[in-house]
């Protein structure tokens, strides 16, 4: 499978928990179940509409999923877990890649002696 499969399997299991705390926790932020007006709110906020966003897009171009309420759910969810998943691989990645530059140089000079 290589390392970028691992890496993306480990991605998705990651970003499940990951987005169950977002959408269920934190849920649509324009709702009216959180204080608004709180400073940490607009983050917490802008960073919800950021991993939604293509679960709003599709919300507000397909009348189908917009008026289906568990299909609006599904999409919002599914589109916070993937792009959740995307963003903890290449998270991964650049971890992984950082710790193969490190072992690459710490073998170097053990190689010279």
């Amino acid at each position: 499978m290589g390392m970028f499969g691992s890496t993306a399997k480990r991605a998705l299991v990651a970003a499940f928990p990951v987005e169950l705390v977002n959408y269920f926790v934190v849920r649509y932020p324009a709702g009216n179940h959180l204080p608004v007006r709180e400073d940490w709110f607009q983050a917490v906020a802008a960073q919800w509409y950021m991993f939604h966003l293509p679960g709003v897009f599709a919300l507000n171009e397909f009348g189908v999923l917009r008026n289906s309420r568990l299909l609006g759910h599904a999409v919002l969810f599914l589109s916070g877990w993937i792009d959740t998943a995307i963003l903890l691989f290449l998270a991964l990645l650049l971890v992984e890649v950082a710790l193969g530059i490190i072992r690459e140089l710490i073998r170097k000079p053990n190689a010279e002696n």
